[in-house]
């Protein structure tokens, strides 16, 4: 299985020649701290992520570049509330963090979760993406575009899974909606591990 970097320096890099559409952007795996500061640069809701990011064997960051710059960020752990899943967790992963600066051409998070898609399907094993939606800020055009369906709804303010996992009390008690995108038959899987250092 090979897997590349991104040649990035320096931590930010933003474009000096601004890709015009979606179809240019290319996805590439990045380091998790490089990912962490896009994030936080970049995300309007939760710029944070906790001193624990995520629980189990998965921490998966990746980027949508073109010529050197960089247009997307998305970061990637096992389900945060794996119990209430119907799978095991290690069928799949959660897409905790996308993240798209204002520069970025239309369609850029569509073009993202696809190519993440196509990337899971060809290098990984797990059969399900997931991710939550939060209602107030959040509509999740992107999610129906991408033709993922909604699994399931919170609508009141509790707090999901184990509390000192969630990174912020806003991303704890916000109402949200779980979208889930199964990507193969899910059927006892053995997943491979082709970890970056954070």
């Amino acid at each position: 299985m090979t897997l590349t970097i991104a040649a990035l320096e320096p931590l930010f890099h933003q474009p000096t020649v601004l890709a015009t559409s979606a179809r240019q952007l290319d996805l590439e795996l990045v380091l998790m701290s490089w990912a962490r500061q896009w994030n936080h640069d970049w995300h309007s809701q939760l710029p944070e992520l906790g001193t624990s990011i995520g629980w189990g064997d998965v921490r998966i960051a990746h980027a949508l570049t073109f010529d050197g710059g960089v247009y997307a960020v998305a970061i990637w752990t096992r389900p945060m509330a794996a119990n209430r899943m119907a799978h095991p967790a290690d069928h799949m992963v959660e897409l905790r963090r996308l993240a798209i600066p204002d520069y970025s051409p239309k369609y850029t998070a569509s073009r993202m979760l696809g190519q993440m898609e196509r990337w899971y399907k060809r290098e990984r094993t797990e059969c399900r993406l997931l991710s939550y939606q939060m209602t107030d800020v959040h509509s999740g055009t992107i999610y129906k575009a991408a033709n993922w369906h909604q699994a399931s709804t919170q609508t009141t303010h509790a707090a999901w899974g184990n509390h000192t996992l969630w990174d912020t009390p806003d991303a704890e008690t916000s109402p949200k909606i779980r979208w889930e995108r199964q990507i193969r038959k899910c059927d006892a899987v053995k997943v491979e591990e082709p970890q970056l250092a954070v």
